[in-house]
């Protein structure tokens, strides 16, 4: 039994403050030009136009460089710099606890007038503090921060799958899940005048910034596991002194206790440190490489894009950075024997240059556009499914099938069939696929490595995760409806798959273990629902034996009982048979799961129904719910998760969480609870239409 489970617990601190979006501050991809006198600074991560640094940084040119001092208003010589923080309080990122700000300019000497002639902006993100709402958070950090959120990471913090497993999405294969652990530092800003360029003043500035990371780091104070043995060990001390009916918990429990030392004994008071450096490598769409296109045939402009581009890879790999799979963004291991740092530059993963120039890519030359886009309309609206079916049927009178026009691709390599796959046209995707070239169009890759079967499910992700909204990308993961009936037939068709009604629904529902009860509770949680359960149900059980008044009952168990009514939690006080029908229920949830049903109120009823004396019954007559129970389990095991709680289910049952497959639907128990209340006729706990932000406001 778990001597946690069932004591009130301190609410997670969250910030409600809404995202500082200044109207006035630079869009991203319009940087500026820094220039002695100007405080203008680019708005662009770790990218910027002129970043030609050499890659290849001697020793001699690190004797001419400058001072590296931390940013001042009295420095720099100006009073408003939007990019100055006080550092000690986090300045205008106040409301993020979890990011500490580095501010850094250089100056070409030791002269006290000399100018500034490079900066960086950089912060450092403690993952362990927003594990519950990562996504959120990083979105309301920055842009950088959210673009590195969603396309890199999942929303617990982790490295996303395909950037482990998957053939091209993996890159070079160096980075797994150590990417998944402890604080990192963001790069978002970083300039160097193009006058003081290749003459290492980059390579100062960066080991300074760097320095400074590792610096806040060891401040940040303990790791994870020991803060969590101190506050166990605070709440236990202090539940002891409560009453008799704690005292008999301790004797009770005494086996947990145990392994729970275990647990804690195993971790041992070491520093936090500052494990990576992650910088968004990118030149942004800037003045000087594309505001004078019209000077310039469009592929002079992107040559010289692609020649910034490639300068600016150059320095941070220089650095000892190496790309994250096929994404966008580069990392820097503090670990010297991490297997990145015995990859050679030349070896790293290249990004294919049309990716980076989406912006600017002009994807008429793809000859079935037009099928799928109306090229007469400004917005690019897309034509509906029977739309371009019709187009599709049009198009073939004048181009056989066998006319390889239908194997042509876009400037990122899409075929007719990723597209139509990633607008879920079933019948329009039905009509492609009988064509000749079929098989050869379902194995092709476009340049992110995907097949259309994997562009498909890459976009089903997208839409369960997040959404865009205006410049903000919300996040959608606990208002997950379940897949369109559209998007599941297109999986169906492309998959070769003919499900029954059970594997149907666990399609709808993302379920990747093929195991979910109803197509959505997944093995792992339902262990960890099972588990506070039968946890709770014997240690209220215990408690009913012990010589405990009702309100003392009332009172400790407190947060249990929150999802009743007061009427029924004011007669549970003095009726005892009304504190056994709920505690009944705790065991009866429990069979229900370990007979793998969801724990829905009439199949838990269904082991009530013989109970005699009839304290379920009497329960359910004075105003309780089986539902209000349920959820008060839904609360422990988040509470107890490790990513939205305090981990101590993982701590005590990895070698039983383990033996169960993995599913995507695991720690989704927000998702699960929702599911479950719309299955029992109840309500929406959250408004899609408002807020959109899960459970932690």
């Amino acid at each position: 039994m778990n001597p946690t489970a069932g004591i009130k617990r301190k609410p997670q601190a969250r910030q409600t403050e809404s995202r500082k979006r200044r109207a006035t501050e630079p869009s991203y991809g319009d940087a500026m030009e820094v220039d002695d006198d100007s405080e203008q600074e680019p708005s662009h991560s770790g990218k910027e136009d002129d970043e030609d640094e050499d890659p290849e940084l001697s020793e001699d040119s690190e004797d001419s460089l400058g001072d590296v001092d931390e940013l001042s208003d009295q420095e720099d010589g100006g009073e408003d710099d939007e990019d100055v923080d006080d550092e000690d309080g986090n300045g205008e990122f106040e409301e993020f606890k979890w990011f500490k700000p580095i501010n850094i300019s250089i100056k070409a000497d030791d002269a006290a007038d000399s100018p500034r002639i490079g900066f960086c902006n950089a912060g450092l993100i403690d993952r362990d503090n927003i594990r519950a709402g990562f996504h959120r958070d990083m979105e309301e950090l920055s842009h950088d921060a959210a673009t590195l959120g969603f396309s890199v990471f999942n929303r617990w913090g982790c490295l996303k799958p395909e950037f482990l497993t998957h053939p091209v999405k993996k890159g070079t294969g160096i980075w797994g899940s150590e990417l998944n652990e402890g604080r990192f530092l963001l790069i978002e800003r970083f300039h160097i005048q193009e006058t003081y360029q290749r003459k290492g003043y980059g390579k100062k500035l960066f080991e300074e910034v760097w320095e400074k990371a590792q610096n806040l780091a060891i401040q940040g104070g303990k790791n994870r596991s020991v803060a969590r043995k101190e506050d166990f060990e605070k709440i236990w001390e202090g539940g002891r002194l409560e009453g008799d009916g704690v005292e008999k918990l301790t004797e009770i429990d005494e086996d947990f206790l145990n392994r729970m030392d275990k647990v804690f004994d195993s971790d041992q008071e070491v520093p936090s440190i500052c494990n990576f450096a992650i910088v968004w490598a990118a030149v942004p769409n800037t003045s000087d490489v594309i505001g004078e296109s019209d000077k310039f045939s469009s592929t002079e402009v992107e040559l010289s894009y692609q020649r910034k581009q490639n300068a600016l890879e150059d320095f941070w790999r220089a650095m000892g950075f190496r790309r994250i799979g096929s994404s966008s963004f580069l990392c820097l291991a503090k670990d010297p024997h991490h297997a990145s740092h015995s990859l050679l530059s030349q070896d790293d993963y290249i990004r294919p240059a049309a990716l980076w120039a989406s912006a600017r890519a002009d994807d008429q030359d793809f000859p079935l556009m037009d099928l799928v886009y109306d090229p007469n309309d400004r917005e690019q609206k897309k034509y509906n499914d029977a739309e371009t079916k019709e187009l599709l049927e049009t198009r073939l009178q004048s181009c056989p099938a066998t006319d390889p026009t239908w194997v042509s691709t876009d400037r990122h390599e899409n075929n007719i069939l990723h597209l139509l796959a990633r607008t879920a046209k079933v019948e329009s995707l039905v009509w492609a696929l009988r064509l000749p070239f079929a098989n050869v169009l379902r194995s092709a890759r476009n340049l992110e490595g995907e097949t259309p079967l994997e562009a498909l499910r890459c976009q089903l992700e997208s839409d369960r995760t997040w959404r865009q909204v205006a410049m903000a990308q919300v996040v959608m993961s606990d208002l997950f409806p379940g897949f369109t009936s559209s998007q599941i037939e297109c999986l169906k068709l492309l998959e070769n798959l003919k499900p029954s009604p059970e594997e149907l629904t666990r399609l709808r529902f993302g379920c990747s273990c093929r195991e979910c009860l109803g197509g959505f509770l997944s093995p792992r949680n339902t262990l960890a629902l099972l588990y506070q359960a039968e946890i709770n149900h014997n240690m209220l059980n215990d408690d009913l034996d012990a010589d405990m008044s009702g309100s003392e009952w009332c009172e400790w168990r407190e947060e249990v009982l929150k999802h009743l009514i007061p009427s029924v939690t004011n007669n549970l006080r003095t009726n005892k048979s009304l504190r056994q029908g709920f505690t009944n229920l705790l065991g009866h949830i429990a069979k229900t799961l370990q007979a793998k049903k969801l724990p829905l109120t009439d199949a838990v009823l269904h082991y009530a129904a013989n109970e005699w004396p009839p304290d379920v019954k009497n329960f359910l007559q004075r105003g309780g719910t089986v539902f209000a129970v349920v959820q008060a389990c839904f609360d422990y095991a988040i509470d107890q998760d490790i990513y939205l709680g305090d981990g101590t289910h993982h701590e005590t049952s990895q070698e039983n969480i383990d033996a169960l497959p993995a599913c995507r639907n695991d720690g989704e128990f927000v998702f699960a609870r929702r599911m479950c209340r719309k299955l029992e006729g109840l309500p929406d706990e959250l408004n899609p239409s408002v807020g959109m932000r899960g459970i932690w406001d």
